[in-house]
């Protein structure tokens, strides 16, 4: 329903509610529910009270949750579930601004069970698919045109509400002056009551809207006692209004007793709750009624207002009203109580919105509200903007917490910008922010293992554990981005499968925060597809990978500010067999890194790009791109150990196995001290791949075998389906090492079947209880001499230059393999069946 003011929308509806005796959901809106979080909030409390009998799942709110169609999810299913129809209804739907609220009503619009109704009240078109609805069918348009009075509609409203009996001649005269206007002809109607002679009133009325408007209320106003005029004007200044606030601002004792005689006298006075306790004036009404106050007048009684607000909490209204007041200093203080409230809400557009309105220099005196913009716009994905208001902001004057969050801040800004003080600056933030600031201890923690996770894998991962402890909200944006993290740590230290179950038990969590399944969702399905992409399964990865682009697209999540799942998006088309679409993706990836002036992701493109020349074979580009490959400056785009792995491979390419030795050896060793098994695979299949071209077999083969001892436990396929030429020709002679795992590899290779044996190196063991045992490697049986001789896992990985996860997975299949106990059996069975000769 579309019309200009005084249209008689509101009445037209309630009236026909009440006819149909219809349950109704009615939502009186103003600018400040513009804010989505908010409009969800006051929506759903509206939906409640009208149905009492529907249970509703919370949603989840807060800084944390960035898709704003999530709160949504638990109204929608609560109306799904009613059993009786009901209307909902939208009243003054002009007020909302912004694109994000109106994204949300189409959201609602096209998702409304059948049994739903959704009644728009505006004073012009909103913004949302009006078009389709009307050609779907689903939309009944009612506008001024419709709603219009002729002369027979204003001789009833005249005689049946107003109880006034005019000549027909004086009723069609006030109807083609008002072109039907109802609110015209009420104040008109209000006038005539008076006792005004009707042929002269009508001889005298404005021809306009506004002049009738300010003519009427005029004639209104003056016939009103001067008490009632009083009141009126004094309360006109807010935007709803209640007894004990009527009686603050104007000093009197009765105000309930007022407002009752207000609203039965008809006086444009609005009931906004069943139990008559809050009420709003006609918006015009208030305006003129404004006009009769002067400067000072004005001001003191917005004092009164954001005073009375402040003592009983409802601190937006108290901010409004200091700030109308022109008392600055007092708004900014009530800001800094407000903001934890209105953040764990979501509602991050309302902050902005005040601290725009708080002048620079008094910003500049409220170090806390400073650092509370710089939050909001970093909630709100103003990163640069974020990292701008946070210069200059003196930690000293914060306080232990302020100045843990704004060191938080500032890591997670530094952290993507790759700036020095990052680990320091996080390590400080964690030791300020009370373990009591969940949200704000939890986004510490998490920044810093990101921070360390490229040197400190293990270290990462507590801290990721540490922040999902300290802010358990599930379903919530962090939530989610802290199961990416650990997902991805758990793949670099070579548990892919304790990441791929975490992300799809991820999946089942809508059931407990059904506002989960949107948005920051995406980065789950990032997380499942980088541990399918290392599990080899391609395609699958590439599908979860393209969900979460969507997803993040959707909550306006710009993805390639993360770098590794759009590095794995083009490797995993590559490697799926869809070259062209790797390279238009690649494309696609350096233009919105460009686009953004992402320079720590764009220093990473040259590395992609010649990782898919090199697969295509196309070595001139390889050669080309070579110089780029500056590992020093490839900082995050996929991470610290792919970029040296990149640069060895395309030397081995270029017929270089000795520069690429150089690379992969001490990659190697890092690797096995920090933990790495995850990433260690592709090391030496890449050293083995080198090796065998220099004709250092022995080497070759113990690079390899330590690559599939880090690889089969978790199904790390990914190294060797990439390194097709060196698999094939290693993995069928090593086969003993892990015969199911190769056997697989080799058989998504298009080589199936068992491979040969490695002859004579393999140590075949006696029967034990007349059954064959399993050979063991070259490897095995190093490792056996070792523990035999007492050296504990640490030891023996110094001793043969390999990892300690390698040496325990030797370790237990040694076990397995000889059908020991523990260590100590494990040598006393080597001595029996005389292995160690």
């Amino acid at each position: 329903m579309s019309a200009p003011p005084g249209y008689g929308k509101t009445t037209l509806v309630s009236g026909w509610l009440a006819v149909r005796a219809a349950r109704a959901a009615w939502l009186t809106l103003d600018e400040d529910d513009s804010d989505p979080a908010r409009f969800v909030a006051y929506l759903s409390a509206a939906v409640r009270r009208a149905l009492p009998e529907v249970e509703f799942a919370d949603a989840p709110a807060g800084p944390g949750q960035l898709d704003d169609r999530a709160g949504l999810v638990p109204l929608l299913n609560a109306l799904t579930s009613a059993s009786q129809p009901l209307v909902v209804v939208l009243d003054d739907y002009h007020l909302l601004k912004g694109h994000r609220v109106h994204g949300l009503v189409t959201f609602l619009v096209e998702r409304l069970p059948g049994h739903i109704r959704l009644v728009i009240l505006a004073r012009e078109d909103p913004p949302l698919p009006l078009a389709r609805l009307r050609a779907r069918g689903q939309l009944t348009e009612i506008r001024a045109d419709d709603l219009r009075f002729d002369a027979v509609d204003a001789g009833r409203f005249f005689s049946e509400t107003l109880e006034l009996a005019l000549p027909a001649a004086v009723i069609e005269q006030l109807t083609d002056r008002t072109e039907g206007w109802p609110a015209g002809l009420q104040l008109a109607g209000l006038s005539l009551r008076s006792g005004s002679d009707p042929a002269a009133f009508v001889a005298s009325f404005g021809a306009t809207d506004r002049f009738v408007l300010d003519y009427l209320s005029d004639e209104v106003l003056a016939k009103l006692q001067d008490e009632t005029r009083q009141f009126l004007t004094w309360t006109a200044i807010l935007e709803r209004l209640s007894a004990p606030l009527c009686d603050a601002l104007t000093g009197r004792s009765d105000s309930a007793v007022m407002l009752a005689a207000l609203e039965r006298s008809n006086l444009f006075l609005v009931a906004l709750d069943e139990r008559r306790e809050w009420y709003r004036y006609h918006a015009l009404f208030a305006d003129i009624l404004r006009t009769g106050l002067g400067p000072a007048e004005r001001s003191e009684l917005q004092r009164r207002a954001a005073a009375w607000f402040a003592e009983h909490e409802f601190l937006p209204e108290a901010i409004r009203c200091s700030l109308a007041a022109d008392q600055t200093d007092q708004a900014a203080d009530l800001m800094e109580a407000a903001a934890d409230g209105t953040l764990a809400r979501g509602e991050v557009g309302m902050l902005l919105h005040w601290c725009d309105l708080v002048p620079s220099d008094v910003l500049e005196r409220h170090p806390t509200l400073r650092l509370i913009r710089a939050w909001a716009l970093f909630f709100s994905g103003a990163l640069a903007d974020a990292d701008a208001a946070c210069a200059g902001i003196d930690p000293g004057l914060l306080g232990p917490t302020g100045a843990g969050r704004l060191y938080g801040l500032q890591a997670w800004l530094g952290n993507r910008l790759d700036r020095p003080e990052t680990e320091r600056l996080a390590r400080r933030a964690v030791d300020l922010v009370p373990v009591s600031d969940g949200v704000f201890r939890s986004l510490a923690l998490m920044t810093l293992g990101e921070t360390i996770f490229a040197n400190d894998a293990a270290g990462a991962l507590e801290a990721f554990e540490a922040a999902e402890a300290a802010h358990p909200a599930i379903g919530s944006a962090l939530w989610c981005g802290l199961t990416y993290d650990r997902a991805q740590v758990e793949v670099i230290l070579g548990r892919r499968s304790a990441a791929e179950e975490r992300c799809r038990r991820a999946f089942d969590e809508p059931r407990a925060a059904p506002s989960f399944a949107s948005g920051a969702i995406g980065f789950v399905h990032e997380g499942l597809g980088m541990a399918l992409f290392e599990a080899g399964e391609f395609a699958l990865a590439h599908e979860q990978l393209v969900l979460a682009r969507q997803e993040c697209g959707r909550a306006g999540l710009r993805r390639v500010e993360f770098g590794t799942p759009d590095s794995l998006e083009v490797l995993a088309l590559h490697a799926a067999g869809q070259r062209a679409q790797a390279w238009k993706r690649l494309q696609a990836y350096r233009q919105e890194a460009t686009r953004l002036g992402a320079d720590a992701i764009l220093a990473g493109i040259p590395f992609l790009e010649a990782e898919l020349a090199r697969r295509d074979g196309d070595l001139e580009r390889v050669a080309r791109l070579l110089p780029e490959l500056v590992v020093a400056g490839h900082v995050r785009a996929h991470g610290s150990d792919i970029g040296p792995q990149t640069q060895a491979a395309v030397h081995i390419a270029l017929g270089r196995p000795d520069v690429a030795l150089s690379i992969l050896e001490p990659l190697a060793a890092w690797q096995r001290a920090s933990g790495r098994q995850g990433r260690l695979v592709a090391t030496q299949v890449l050293a083995c791949s080198a090796l065998d071209a220099l004709a250092r077999t022995t080497e070759a083969e113990r690079a390899m075998e330590e690559a599939i001892a880090c690889a089969a436990p978790d199904q790390l396929r990914r190294p060797f389906l990439e390194e097709r030429r060196v698999a094939e020709s290693w993995l069928p002679r090593l086969r003993d090492a892990s015969p199911d795992f190769i056997d697989d590899v080799l058989a998504r290779l298009g080589r199936p079947g068992r491979g040969p044996s490695r002859g004579p190196r393999a140590h075949h063991l006696p029967a034990a209880d007349g059954v064959p045992l399993e050979p063991l490697s070259a490897r095995e049986l190093d490792v056996l001499r070792l523990v035999v001789a007492g050296l504990s896992n640490d030891e023996i990985a110094r001793e043969l230059y390999i990892g300690v996860g390698t040496t325990k997975w030797h370790v237990h299949n040694l076990l397995e393999k000889v059908g020991a106990r523990d260590r100590v059996n494990l040598a006393n069975r080597a001595r029996e069946l005389d292995l160690l000769r």
